[in-house]
């Protein structure tokens, strides 16, 4: 068992994830409450920790040493981040990045400065887009794909050279909000295989969403259950 190298991507299958929900064959690691976020967002994961890259994850400063108990014994180093959690938007949204192969999508003015310093360090490309939620809003497919309901991602992503798939927004829930982002509801297990909350037959684009995993050789795990539920993201981070 090692530690997952392309956040978001494993290449094998995945034995440990941060997941408000847990999930058959996983180890999941269930996120703190911050109890400033509305209750449904309280154990979004996505707005709590962020995999920089390789073996460095990043934490706000409520749940750091959560999460440095919980995961340094699987040998990450876990930074501190200098953006506390705020209540509302955007200031709740400083951990919520989406990196991508050697890209990370996120809001330049929302992000969190240690999160910046580190993709400067590392040489992986900032793409910007208007959009703070941004790991919630994308499911990472492979190194040069993803699936997304954002207009802004979607433009930037395929200027960038990302084959993508934009979907149309709804078909997740999420208590308190007309509905979720199915970024939050999902999270790749294994090379092959995305996982999602619940079943995707109700989703307005779910013909388009099997096709485009079907092409790249991806199949869809669900939970049986109606209907995605945003849960704040499933973060792979140990695989076989």
């Amino acid at each position: 068992m090692h530690g997952i190298k392309e956040p978001n991507l494993p290449e094998h299958q995945v034995t440990v994830a941060v997941s408000a929900l847990p999930i058959e064959g996983i180890q999941c690691i269930s996120p703190p409450e911050v109890s400033c976020l509305p209750p449904a967002l309280r154990q979004h994961a996505d707005l709590q920790l962020c995999h920089l890259g390789g073996r460095v994850l990043l934490a706000a400063p409520e749940v750091f040493s959560f999460y440095k108990d919980a995961l340094s014994t699987f040998g990450f180093e876990i930074l501190c981040g200098e953006t506390n959690i705020g209540s509302t938007y955007p200031a709740d949204a400083a951990y919520n990045i989406a990196r991508v192969g050697n890209a990370a999508f996120l809001h330049p003015k929302i992000a969190d400065p240690v999160a910046l310093r580190f993709f400067e360090m590392q040489n992986i490309r900032v793409i910007p887009v208007r959009q703070g939620y941004t790991k919630c809003a994308v499911v990472p497919v492979d190194d040069r794909s993803l699936i997304t309901a954002d207009a802004g991602i979607a433009r930037a992503a395929r200027c960038a050279g990302f084959s993508v798939l934009e979907i149309q927004p709804g078909g997740v829930t999420l208590a308190g909000f007309p509905y979720g982002f199915l970024g939050g509801a999902a999270g790749k297990t294994a090379a092959d295989a995305v996982y999602v909350t619940g079943a995707l037959s109700a989703h307005p684009s779910k013909q388009e969403i099997f096709v485009f995993l079907q092409k790249r050789g991806i199949k869809i795990r669900e939970r049986h259950i109606p209907i995605p539920i945003d849960i704040g993201s499933v973060l792979p981070l140990m695989e076989t």
